[in-house]
């Protein structure tokens, strides 16, 4: 009997000592500038645009130690912007589509490429952006369609990045709330809804600073993964090990070559619009031009042929295309400057310079709007 009651006495202890300090370290991250996720609303087929609680917080940082710390407010339709949008403005409209490049939680407002297009076009246009971290180039569809649909815009500026082509297909990745393409039974692929309805728990998680620390700033998810991968060979292994491939007819490859035929099919309905005013920005291989990789390995991974073939097959349609490459290697040559800092593969300021600079020389612009 004494044993037992120590044993009882020991669980009691040990229990009560781990809610105190879960409880201490919820306190106390919540005077630290933890990240935050965007409270979400039901995406379901009767409301399904993808955005944020309208007028609602948020915070950034990186890292363990809370690196790059941002903090601002979500616009009134639910975007990271630093105006409201509104559906009866009488200048024409372009509207900037991505991920979280594009959402830019790491940089002031004013320093992205929509915040110096706004800045260079005031009183002649406006520039909405349209953005989320994670979305896929199937996701943009979405947006390019409720963009011109809500707002009519007159133009697109498409932001393109690694990740965007096999992430837009559920076999390689589903999230709740966004578009992905699936296969229909004859094998096309259609774009699909994966409906998101937020429960109890969904809530409590995003409010609470410890639960987004692990998620965020730790990425114990992703190590959790990684660690079952090297247990059991697991997709997202397969997927990292995919990333230098120098295979052209890999599963992966192949399926996300399929995909880029049934989103330029589905653009030119979704967005309404002649090629001529989709502007695709193409991001470079920041890091393998740090690390003076030659252009010829760059030419073998995954992101090598994908943004060879996405920029030949919208080239073919008559898409201009602003390659961002030669802009990075050209700037750092005379600079040495990186894109983005050393925890975080953004944009940084400087990074978002640069791609404004290089879509204001394309000369696209002239077609939109006439600066004085």
């Amino acid at each position: 009997m004494t044993n037992l009651r120590t044993i009882m006495f020991s669980i009691i202890a040990f229990s009560g000592g781990l809610i105190i300090a879960v409880a201490g370290l919820e306190i106390g991250l919540q005077f630290c500038p933890v990240e935050t996720s965007p409270f979400l609303r039901s995406m379901t087929k009767e409301n399904f645009v993808l955005r944020a609680e309208p007028e609602s917080d948020f915070r950034f940082s990186s890292g363990w130690n809370f690196v790059n710390s941002h903090s601002g407010q979500y616009n009134n339709d639910g975007f990271i912007n630093g105006q409201d949008y509104t559906v009866d403005g009488i200048h024409p409209l372009i509207a900037v589509i991505g991920d979280s490049y594009i959402e830019a939680k790491m940089v002031e407002h004013t320093e992205t490429l929509q915040g110096r297009l706004e800045q260079r076009f005031q009183g002649a246009g406006r520039v909405y952006s349209f953005a989320m971290s994670g979305a896929p180039l199937s996701q943009y569809l979405s947006w390019a369609a409720y963009a011109r649909a809500t707002y009519d815009a007159d133009a697109l500026i498409i932001n393109i990045v690694a990740n965007d082509f096999d992430e837009s297909l559920v076999e390689y990745k589903l999230r709740d709330g966004f578009f992905h393409y699936a296969r229909n039974a004859d094998g096309s692929l259609q774009l699909r809804l994966s409906e998101y309805r937020p429960t109890l728990l969904h809530h409590i998680a995003l409010r609470s600073a410890l639960a987004r620390y692990l998620a965020f700033h730790l990425r114990i998810r992703e190590t959790w993964a990684r660690i079952r991968g090297m247990a059991a060979s697991s997709h997202i292994v397969e997927m990292e090990r995919a990333e230098m491939v120098s295979d052209g007819n890999s599963p992966r490859l192949t399926s996300s070559m399929v995909m880029l035929s049934a989103f330029f099919r589905d653009l030119s309905i979704t967005s309404g619009l002649p090629p001529e005013k989709v502007l695709f920005v193409v991001d470079g291989h920041r890091e393998a031009l740090y690390a003076e990789t030659k252009d010829t390995a760059l030419s073998d991974n995954y992101f090598g042929h994908m943004r060879r073939a996405f920029m030949s097959m919208a080239r073919q349609r008559n898409y201009p295309v602003v390659d961002l490459q030669n802009a990075f290697e050209t700037q750092y040559q005379k600079h040495g400057k990186r894109f983005d800092s050393d925890l975080d593969l953004h944009w940084s300021s400087y990074g978002h310079k640069v791609v404004y600079e290089t879509v204001v020389n394309s000369g696209w612009l002239d077609q939109v709007f006439k600066p004085d």
